[in-house]
């Protein structure tokens, strides 16, 4: 059984949950391994130099060690992610919205319009570390990778409200921002993170379909347990994305 490496955020709890849970039905044909970047020992995860940006040092050691031992025949990326949400998920003192250039998209009333390439460059300067991170992980790693997207944001604000995780305190004092702007936020997040990964020739694995209702929302079965992320459920969607591809390059 060949191996697969994951290195993530806490995005990537879910797919190794949903992963542990696939591997003891034997349903998987590979064996995954994680590395949780949240870990207290890889903070900060790049610093600036002289020289210009270097990944942690015992990151850098924990993922050369794994390649060695491992050999893993691709490196799941899900570094960062929430991007969308620290950006959207609360509203804005000054609410604002955009209009997709490559979609339908309505605008919430009484909000600024804001031009959709300024959020997309604000977007991208906040995505900076997740980024950096790819780049420098890449320059000393020949082994084919694959970027899994994020979750999509949830619609509903009731179910928000009733998870709301870290940002309790801010949408007790702001609310909760509309779910059609959460949802474009979430888009141009991903084609963010999908052009950056072309530029290093990884392919971008897109939220599991099966997990969005029409619109593209979360559905309520694949909620995790805070307005940001997915559940074992979730996990499990994202593994059989991971196992479909997997099968097919073998063949």
């Amino acid at each position: 059984m060949q191996n697969l490496l994951a290195i993530g955020s806490s995005h990537l709890y879910a797919i190794l949950v949903g992963y542990e849970q696939l591997a003891k039905a034997k349903v998987v044909p590979f064996k995954l391994t994680g590395i949780q970047l949240n870990s207290t020992r890889f903070a900060p995860l790049t610093t600036k130099t002289p020289g210009g940006v270097q990944l942690n040092q015992n990151l850098r050691a924990e993922i050369e060690a794994l390649l060695r031992t491992l050999d893993p025949a691709y490196i799941l990326y899900s570094p960062g992610g929430n991007v969308h949400n620290v950006i959207g998920l609360v509203e804005h003192p000054k609410p604002f919205d955009f209009y997709l250039p490559h979609a339908h998209s309505p605008s919430a009333e009484n909000s600024q319009i804001l031009p959709y390439e300024l959020v997309r460059a604000v977007i991208r300067e906040r995505s900076r570390p997740a980024i950096a991170l790819l780049q420098l992980i890449e320059c000393f790693s020949e082994t084919p990778a694959l970027y899994i997207s994020s979750p999509p944001p949830i619609r509903s604000e009731e179910l928000i409200k009733a998870r709301p995780g870290a940002f309790r305190d801010a949408i007790a004092t702001h609310g909760i921002a509309p779910a059609t702007l959460r949802l474009k936020l979430w888009d141009v997040s991903c084609r963010v993170m999908q052009a950056e990964c072309s530029k290093l020739n990884i392919p971008f694995l897109d939220a599991p379909r099966e997990s969005m209702d029409q619109e593209g929302f979360l559905l309520e079965s694949y909620h995790g347990s805070d307005p940001t992320h997915g559940n074992a459920a979730y996990g499990k969607l994202v593994v059989h994305q991971i196992v479909d591809r997997w099968q097919t390059e073998t063949r």
